[in-house]
């Protein structure tokens, strides 16, 4: 069995369903394990087991088992299971260190090239997500770290369109989210459908590019218009005198189809 190319998305749950349904071909020939040794007929049930729980997205259950069959029965594309099944779980780092051990244990393997170019991949997926994180760290830091400013006192004013504006550009990056999102799920579809593997890895490769972005996207639009949201209520509620009774009163409410704003003017 070798498990076909997944999204190494963790965060992103549409995805990672949709991977638990790819149908991963054969990775052993029919005599790979036509022996009499007890130990390698046991890893041949275990792998067995694996390829099962792989197929219904139970990538941890995967992993344990192809541990467990190649302590029995160190065959190198167990590791290559391993590495596919750690990517189904979002574990980058793990998949990683599978994938090379493979690479080291197969010097000669006939995808090698491709099998770099994912590990490439992975690596550069893996350092833009510690970048972001140690980007929130630090800005985690920053705000409890850094006293707030004194409230100036300011002259009577009118209500700021800002807000609003700011809040429009948040809900047009949710919507560009949603488009990028819907165009990884198709490359991740053509993936799947491809016969060539390395057609496969590069359009699940655009996949996972797009995917990244939508996950930007949705994101920043997320943050941005809920932030320019409050910023606008809390702008007219701290309007003075004739100023606010001036202004138009609006409500935000969340209900079970979305966010819905009311108001008069």
């Amino acid at each position: 069995m070798r498990f076909a190319p997944t999204s190494a998305a963790r965060t992103m749950c549409a995805l990672a369903l949709a991977l638990a349904a790819l149908d991963p071909p054969l990775a052993l020939g029919r005599d790979a394990w036509a022996q009499t040794d007890p130990s390698a007929q046991r890893a041949r049930e275990i792998f067995k087991k694996s390829e099962q729980s792989y197929r219904d997205g139970r990538f941890q259950e995967a992993v344990d088992l192809l541990t467990e069959a190649y302590r029995l029965d160190p065959k190198p594309v167990l590791l290559y299971n391993m590495a596919r099944a750690y990517e189904g779980l979002g574990d980058n780092p793990r998949a990683l260190d599978a994938y090379r051990r493979y690479l080291q244990s197969e010097p000669h393997a006939p995808d090698r090239g491709a099998l770099e170019q994912r590990i490439a991949t992975l690596e550069r997926q893996q350092e833009e997500r510690e970048a972001l994180e140690r980007q929130r760290d630090a800005a985690a830091r920053e705000k409890h770290e850094t006293p707030p400013p004194p409230q100036p006192v300011e002259p009577p004013r009118s209500p700021s369109a800002v807000p609003w504006v700011v809040a429009g550009v948040g809900v047009a990056g949710i919507g560009a989210g949603i488009v990028l999102g819907l165009l990884a799920r198709g490359r991740h579809a053509d993936a799947v459908d491809s016969k060539d593997a390395t057609k496969a890895i590069e359009l699940q490769d655009g996949a996972e590019r797009l995917a990244t972005g939508a996950n930007i996207a949705l994101i920043a639009g997320g943050a941005m218009a809920l932030g320019a949201g409050i910023w606008g209520i809390v702008d007219l509620a701290t309007l003075d005198g004739g100023a606010r009774a001036a202004a138009p009163r609006i409500g935000v409410a969340l209900g079970a189809r979305g966010l819905y704003v009311r108001g008069a003017f």
